[in-house]
């Protein structure tokens, strides 16, 4: 794999997620997006504990997850493979924290799950933009690790983004299995969970890492906001795929940079795409090198100096079209 872009995968994770919503059962469209919004404050705010499999490209992971939420440290989240590498990911809401073997790269290798627990969708309130760019659908009921669920169908309108289906637990809101499809209809990616509890508290060790010996450590730091139209930065975003706006932006320090990375969150309302800025080592180049691992696909160009990395779960044109709608100040547009 070629290095240059390896190392702007690595500057793709850590990503913060913004989730709100109530869990609603009503019935049709507004029932199904009513599921989804509850969803998503219940990734974020439930406490659990459990094992789930994950499967991609041919290759199944088996992840332990455990999660909570306080009001002093928001939320955090510790997963740890119990197949394969054995590898651990803590995640916070100002860091994530990756330990590894030696010799291993801690956060991210092709055909990994270990991001967090796959399927938060960060469902926001701008409404027109979801229906412009999706529909929501009811499809029944089911068991999941011998829990009920609602089955939620969210079909996509275009080909800039990836469809979902979904099911749901009734009591909680929390999603029991998720499967991410192509414009085709074919499973990119899909979970499950195989055993899952509510436990009013976990331990807050739990979510603290310890630094072994013979350990890789990688971390990745959130440092400094910034305003969410990026007024006063030296970046623009030009013709974005539809749908897509600027959510938030801000600076995130990491291991693997010696400066702190610009961080730009973009979202079409469901899905997410994370923009980086960081120096380059090399010369500019208007090329755009494009990476898949599973559903996940970053897009990297090099200009004015500087890296740029798109990362998301979201077909290669869109982070394509994301990556050339970058300008900076001394730049003109085409």
């Amino acid at each position: 794999m070629n290095e240059r872009i390896t190392q702007a995968l690595r500057l793709g994770l850590g990503a913060a997620v913004l989730i709100h919503g109530v869990a609603s059962a009503a019935s049709g469209e507004t029932g199904a997006r009513a599921l989804v919004e509850g969803m998503g404050a219940a990734v974020e705010r439930l406490t659990y504990e459990g094992v789930l499999v994950v499967g991609r490209d041919g290759a199944m992971e088996t992840l332990h997850v455990a999660h909570t939420h306080d009001d002093v440290h928001g939320p955090r989240e510790h997963l740890m493979a119990l197949t394969g590498v054995p590898r651990e990911v803590f995640r916070s809401r100002d860091a994530v924290t990756c330990l590894a073997p030696r010799g291993v790269d801690p956060c991210l290798r092709p055909g990994d799950a270990m991001l967090g627990l796959p399927g938060v969708l960060p469902l926001h309130q701008e409404s027109e933009e979801q229906e412009a760019s999706y529909r929501f659908l009811l499809d029944g009921t089911d068991r999941v690790a011998g829990l009920p669920c609602h089955q939620v169908r969210i079909q996509p309108l275009d080909q800039l983004r990836y469809g979902y289906d979904l099911c749901i637990h009734e009591k909680t809101g929390l999603p029991l299995r998720r499967a991410l499809l192509d414009g085709e209809g074919r499973v990119l990616e899909q979970f499950l969970f195989t055993r899952i509890a509510f436990p009013e508290s976990l331990p807050g060790e739990r979510f603290e890492p310890s630094e072994e010996d013979g350990r890789s450590v990688q971390r990745l730091s959130a440092v400094t906001p910034q305003t969410p139209s990026g007024e006063g930065q030296d970046w623009h975003l030009d013709a974005l795929p539809p749908g897509f706006r600027l959510r938030a932006a801000g600076l995130r320090r990491m291991d693997v940079s010696p400066e702190p990375v610009h961080h730009l969150m973009l979202s079409d309302g469901l899905a997410t795409v994370s923009v980086f800025i960081a120096p380059a080592e090399g010369p500019d180049s208007e090329q755009v090198r494009l990476l898949r691992a599973g559903p996940l696909h970053a897009a990297s160009l090099t200009r004015d100096g500087r890296q740029v990395t798109v990362l998301g779960e979201v077909p290669g044109e869109t982070v394509q079209r994301i990556a050339r709608a970058l300008r900076f100040s001394q730049e003109e547009s085409p």
